[in-house]
């Protein structure tokens, strides 16, 4: 494997490390918090940093290797990937628009796994 992907990849778990801590950070209910202000700020923009730098290594990295037998196109795999962010903002917009607080958390189950609405 080659060196520029594992740095990308040790970039990406540390940008998924960063990103948990400025998560807890900045969402806890009921509470105004100022997302970019202060510490918060650092956090997101170091996340955002490890989390460029490792697709940039990682993409090096890849564009490095000599492949022999590709079982899928390039252009199969963006595709793919299109319509599956597709179907995640459309599943989020669904969630969004169907509740007064934007996430499922605030509905009522009933016994019989309906959700009511409120």
């Amino acid at each position: 494997m080659h060196r520029s992907i594992i740095i990308g990849q040790l970039s990406l778990i540390v940008c998924c490390i960063f990103y948990l801590i400025w998560w807890s950070l900045c969402y806890k209910p009921n509470v105004v918090v100022d997302r970019l202000d202060g510490i918060r700020g650092a956090l997101l923009l170091i996340t955002a940093l490890c989390g460029l730098v490792g697709v940039c290594f990682s993409v090096h990295g890849m564009g490095m290797l000599s492949v022999q037998h590709l079982m899928f196109s390039g252009s199969k795999i963006i595709g793919v990937g299109i319509l599956t962010y597709c179907a995640l903002i459309d599943h989020g917009i669904w969630f969004s628009s169907t509740s007064n607080h934007g996430t499922l958390a605030h509905y009522r189950v009933d016994d019989v796994g309906n959700m009511p609405n409120q």
